[in-house]
């Protein structure tokens, strides 16, 4: 028995991620001493970089890891349903394989759990926007202004990529339907439409040196179809 699980989606990852990820995560269990990790690293159908030779090493190195594995990429929604079917622990949180933000970030998440908390929502701060590039800030700015005037959520900031809960959320993530971009959206709307899930934010900061990879035109129209389940879903339609 474990007293976390993180689960960490996968796709084509950069040259080196198997020393970032070692790295990054000797200083989180540094930092929670005495917590009980199971590390999930679920690849979603990566074509290139991934090999054996790197779940070798991580195993060699951090014993308690499960590796899941499918050959065709779903998207990071599905990635982490799939990683959530071999939880071992009372708490789930689930971040990029990269390690990308702060540690201070999930050691805060992990004590909102143990203090009662249901969901807890990485929120970046305003200081993330000045790093983005024109186009993807545009983005960041409607994503706030969709989850807040057309959804009506109460938590803007759901692209935010680390997410943590107990029992109560891992059930509502399970039940997400969206496999890409907007099944962290999904997510909190169903968390924050749950009469007896209490949720947190926590604020959350880059890493330096973080590449922050654009989003083409070619995401936003795959995900149309999920803006538009998620407008009936408010509107109280199916």
């Amino acid at each position: 028995m474990y007293d976390l699980d993180i689960i960490l989606p996968c796709y084509n990852p950069h040259e080196g991620w198997t020393d970032e990820l070692l790295t990054q995560f000797a200083a989180l269990q540094m930092s929670l001493s005495g917590v009980r990790i199971h590390l999930i690293i679920v690849n979603d159908g990566s074509t290139q970089v991934i090999d054996k030779q790197h779940f070798i090493k991580i195993k060699q190195q951090h014993l308690t890891t499960t590796f899941v594995e499918y050959a065709t990429n779903r998207g990071k929604g599905n990635a982490v349903r799939e990683g959530l079917k071999h939880t071992q622990s009372p708490f789930q949180l689930y971040t990029d394989i990269d390690f990308p933000f702060q540690k201070e970030a999930m050691i805060a998440a992990y004590k909102a759990l143990q203090e009662g908390v249901d969901v807890v929502i990485g929120n970046r701060k305003t200081s993330y926007e000045t790093q983005l590039r024109p186009y993807r800030k545009m983005l960041s700015i409607g994503s706030h202004w969709f989850n807040k005037y057309l959804l009506g959520l109460p938590y803007i900031d759901t692209q935010g990529g680390m997410k943590a809960f107990n029992a109560l959320g891992r059930k509502e993530m399970l039940d997400t339907r969206i496999d890409r971009y907007l099944f962290d959206t999904e997510f909190v709307m169903r968390c924050s439409q749950h009469p007896s899930i209490k949720i947190q934010e926590v604020p959350i900061e880059t890493r330096e040196g973080i590449y922050l990879s654009e989003m083409g035109f070619a995401v936003l129209r795959k995900e149309f179809g999920n803006i538009m389940r998620l407008l009936r879903v408010r509107m109280g339609l199916k």
